[in-house]
């Protein structure tokens, strides 16, 4: 890999989890053994495990090229915040 947003398909999948773990639940996603079988190249890993390459590198690029905070869509700060009477002391009225 030239630098650390690059994705190499040459690269192994454990290398490649190692370097960028937010990629790990891409390989999940596209059905790449992330475990005992990722000692082989990305490459080699999507044809085995029947990922389609150019979307598994599309989404492993996305991940690696995405900040931390926007990775979990799901995440939304307006549901998980405290209401405003469980952050504020109550007066005595």
């Amino acid at each position: 890999m030239s630098n650390d947003t690059e994705i190499d398909p040459t690269v192994t999948v454990r290398e490649t989890m190692a370097r960028h773990p937010q990629t790990k639940d891409v390989f999940r996603r596209f059905g790449v053994d992330s475990c005992c079988g990722s000692g082989i190249p990305i490459l080699d890993a999507a044809h085995r495990d029947g990922a389609k390459l150019d979307g598994l590198l599309a989404a492993l690029r996305d991940a690696v090229a995405t900040p931390p905070l926007m990775r979990n869509s799901s995440f939304d700060i307006a549901k998980s915040a405290l209401p405003i009477g469980a952050i504020l002391p109550r007066t005595g009225k």
